[in-house]
């Protein structure tokens, strides 16, 4: 899958993803194109988009290793 795909896919914070600091203050529910997250995680260092995306990556590797084991 081209990174300019990966880069447009939307995913949606979780409540366990909410986390103080600063940037731009999310609520569980909003929903943010993976591009425009990761701009907002490293130039506004938003720690609940550090969060979800922690969050994501690990739900991707599972997968994909139960993927890789079947």
């Amino acid at each position: 899958m081209p990174i300019s795909y990966i880069l447009i896919l939307p995913f949606t914070l979780g409540q366990s993803d909410i986390k103080g600091g600063s940037g731009t203050k999310f609520k569980a529910g909003d929903t943010i194109l993976l591009r425009d997250a990761l701009n907002t995680m490293l130039v506004e260092s938003s720690n609940s988009i550090a969060s979800a995306f922690a969050r994501l990556a690990g739900e991707k590797l599972i997968l994909q290793d139960r993927q890789n084991s079947d």
